[in-house]
């Protein structure tokens, strides 16, 4: 007899480590936490992409291929080169000390490129925003407000030159365009958790109890 059991949905567990991941990254961005502090961010962002992996192929095991390709691919995207984690090696600086440019210091890559390097992001949230219209409007206009703080930056400050960025680890990232992004994000942050708890609450209950917003596209 065939088992044709389900696991359950990992959907909150992606979105609610990627809120909190977000917030961490909005704290530096905004200026309200050292630079010195954001070692802590970068295995938890290298986890968030394990998380999205795991999630991605457990929807497609559970035959959503919408959710679990989106995964597998957001997962890819905080691992590749020129994101997220990327990023945060060469902000802080491997060891801590004047920031490096590029990953480690290994191959320095001139902060421009890695902003050119960040519209493919940009372009990606946008995109997802749009096939999230499947789901809820609340998650496609929480992609693009992350889109238009990723273009912000770092897509636009790396391309500036990452100007305010500090010295001395202990001290805090001071320019417009980053501290303009880190609040963008930090909302964005606050969506996910939101948003992700919601959903669980939604699949624990097994009918809408918190709002999450309705689908425009079908």
């Amino acid at each position: 007899m065939e088992n044709n059991s389900k696991w359950a949905d990992p959907t909150p567990a992606a979105i609610i480590s990627s809120g909190i991941g977000f917030l961490g990254l909005g704290a530096l961005l905004l200026g309200i936490a050292p630079v010195a502090c954001m070692p802590l961010l970068v295995p938890w962002i290298a986890g968030i992409s394990l998380v999205c992996f795991v999630c991605g192929i457990i929807l497609l095991r559970n035959e959503d291929i919408f959710g679990g390709t989106l995964n597998l691919i957001i997962g890819g995207v905080l691992l590749g080169s020129g994101t997220w984690l990327s990023f945060l090696f060469k902000v802080i600086g491997l060891p801590l000390g004047k920031p490096i440019l590029g990953l480690g210091g290994i191959a320095p890559v001139p902060p421009h490129i890695e902003g050119y390097m960040w519209i493919g992001v940009v372009i990606f949230l946008v995109f997802a925003g749009i096939c999230a219209l499947r789901l809820t409007w609340v998650m496609s206009a929480g992609l693009w407000w992350a889109a238009i703080a990723t273009f912000l930056a770092p897509g636009l400050w790396s391309i500036m030159g990452c100007p305010g960025i500090p010295d001395d680890p202990a001290g805090l990232i001071r320019h417009i365009l980053p501290n303009i992004a880190g609040i963008m994000m930090m909302l964005f942050g606050l969506l996910l958790l939101y948003f992700g708890n919601g959903l669980w609450v939604n699949l624990w209950f097994g009918r809408p109890i918190i709002p999450m917003g309705k689908p425009l596209l079908k």
